[in-house]
């Protein structure tokens, strides 16, 4: 039944690995606005948010998430965090926002004490009133005591509540900065085509001969653009048959790498866009039509459709999972599907389409060090694959152009050859720790102490876009396109 606050499968089912996994760590804002006419200053609403319930509405709904809320992790930071906020154009006071999370955590500490030491003081109330003969000025200065308790925890919560409507959300909606993030784009190399010995060069049409990959889809009918919509498509004849035999060909290329192939759900509820991405609002998702099982985005339990080929349902699926058996990392896992977002650009492309075909995959690792081995190990597959297709151009973002979750994001181009434009058909983000620190996805050591799990996610081709590249390369050539079918 917890799986369901995450995520919804159109069909098929979820394939578990057979390492034990059982379960296992904070969101809300608040804004102040002056009153016009009487220049008063008012609390507006906190910002509301399905990762974390703050305030007394956490006395009354149920906490599925608890995200760590460690001041150290921004201590590290500061410095990278300060430059990055700049780049973004945002103001934030990290100083303050520091002294107000140390605070927050001796808060939390005291209140735990002072609810232990009450509760103990409420069983020897009980034991007092059982006994014969006691004299019952000491259970009323008991009582009274007890009572005083209640008073100051009262009051006590009510400086917690206020540091997490101030506080907590910014810490949450902080970018996820680190060693490896960089400023500004980033050119990290230029990888030629693998021509392969078995081209015939010779037989290839003279350059000012050859179609784009529009002319060829028109001049031999490969596919069909629905009327319902500039986005919808239907692939025909040889093309719809390329595409079934890429996602073959890879799956083997990945399954011979020890990856492990998993079949994920299309739907993702908000909680899962919130705490994977940071938005709340999944400005560029689709989302179903409210009904007595979910709401609609302002609802905080809307449905999205991203795809089984999406990262959400597939990082999703390790929310409030301890794995107990550490050994099992590295895990490397894939999956192959549709990928969904919104289009706004109004041509009919197969570069524009709301429905992708993708491979998507998922590195686990145990540390740091284990993740950034890992990082050149699957930058060099993405290179391998790629390759293949196409002139590769890998370029890595900078900050500003980053989602909260990536510490940095690397972009793999290929040039169309005939149309002479580079086209982005993957992409590898590094999220370090982001999800262990906000899904509770941990791993219990040998001392059976919780540590964080290091992750590195991203598509790694979108068959869809890639698709265009292979007819204008392979045109006039069979013996080019034959090598994706052996």
């Amino acid at each position: 039944m917890l799986r369901q606050f995450f995520c919804w499968r159109m069909r098929g089912g979820f394939r578990r690995r057979k390492e034990e996994l059982c379960g296992l760590c904070s969101m809300s804002t608040s804004s102040q606005r002056l009153s016009s006419s009487r220049a008063q200053e008012e609390k507006s609403p906190p910002p509301r948010s399905a990762l974390f319930i703050s305030g007394k509405q956490s006395a009354k709904t149920f906490k599925l998430l608890s995200p760590d809320l460690f001041p150290e992790n921004l201590t590290r930071r500061k410095e990278i965090l300060k430059t990055v906020l700049k780049c973004r154009n945002v103001s934030l006071d990290l100083d303050e926002l520091e002294r107000d999370l140390l605070h927050y955590k001796e808060l939390k500490t005291r209140s735990d004490q002072m609810r232990q030491e009450r509760k103990s003081l409420q069983e020897e109330i009980k034991l007092k009133k059982k006994e014969t003969g006691i004299d019952p000025n000491v259970i009323q200065e008991l009582i009274a005591k007890e009572s005083s308790l209640k008073s100051e925890l009262s009051a006590l919560n009510e400086e917690i509540w206020a540091i997490e409507e101030k506080a907590v959300h910014n810490y949450l909606q902080l970018p996820n900065c680190d060693k490896l993030t960089v400023l500004e784009d980033k050119m990290v190399s230029t990888i030629p085509y693998n021509c392969t010995d078995s081209q015939d060069k010779s037989t290839a049409a003279p350059e000012h001969s050859l179609l784009t990959y529009d002319q060829l889809i028109d001049r031999d009918e490969l596919v069909e653009y629905s009327a319902n919509s500039h986005t919808s498509y239907y692939l025909f004849s040889t093309l719809a048959k390329l595409e079934l035999r890429l996602c073959w060909r890879i799956q083997q290329t990945l399954l011979d790498e020890g990856f492990e192939q998993f079949s994920n759900p299309d739907f993702v509820k908000t909680i899962g866009i919130e705490g994977i991405s940071g938005d709340i609002e999944g400005k560029d998702l689709l989302n179903l039509l409210p009904t007595q099982d979910f709401g609609d985005r302002e609802s905080l339990n809307a449905m999205y459709l991203v795809g089984g080929a999406s990262k959400y349902p597939l990082i999703s699926y390790f929310a409030r999972h301890t794995l107990q058996n550490p050994q099992v990392l590295p895990l490397n896992i894939f999956s192959i599907g549709r990928q969904y977002s919104q289009v706004t650009e109004e041509n009919s492309s197969l570069l524009n389409t709301q429905q992708s075909t993708a491979i998507t995959l998922l590195n686990i690792s145990a540390s740091r060090n284990e993740m950034e081995l890992n990082l050149d190990r699957i930058l060099n597959l993405y290179t391998h694959i790629l390759q293949d297709f196409g002139e590769v151009r890998i370029i890595q973002k900078g900050a500003s152009d980053l989602d909260l979750c990536e510490e940095t994001r690397y972009v793999f181009q290929v040039c169309l050859p005939v149309s002479k434009k580079f086209v982005q058909v993957g992409e590898l983000s590094v999220e370090g720790d982001y999800y262990s620190r906000r899904l509770m996805f941990k791993q219990k050591d040998e001392q059976q102490t919780y540590r964080n799990v290091w992750t590195l996610s991203g598509t790694l081709l979108n068959i869809t876009r890639i698709l265009p590249i292979v007819l204008e390369t392979t045109q006039n050539n069979p013996k080019l396109i034959q090598k994706f079918y052996d």
